[in-house]
C-alpha cells in the first residue's frame, strides 16, 4: 500500500510529466532537427523558464514562443 504522500508525489511527477510533453510539442514544428529541439529543451530549464502556452520569451536575442 503506498502512502498518500508518495500518491501526491506521483502525482506532481506526472503534471511535470505532461508539461514538459506539451512543451516537446509546441517545439516540434519549429525545430526539426531533434538534437537543437532537445538542447533548448535543456536551456528552458535551465533558465527555467514559464511554461505558459501562447507567450513569447526572448532570451539573448532569440525569441521562443510557447
Amino acid at each position: 500500500m503506498s502512502s498518500p504522500h508518495r500518491i501526491i508525489k506521483k502525482c506532481v511527477l506526472h503534471k511535470r510529466k505532461e508539461r514538459e510533453n506539451k512543451l516537446q510539442e509546441s517545439f516540434k514544428p519549429v525545430y526539426k532537427n531533434h538534437l537543437l529541439s532537445k538542447i533548448l529543451r535543456l536551456n528552458l530549464k535551465r533558465s527555467n523558464v514559464a511554461y505558459n502556452s501562447n507567450n513569447a520569451k526572448m532570451r539573448n536575442g532569440t525569441m521562443y514562443i510557447f
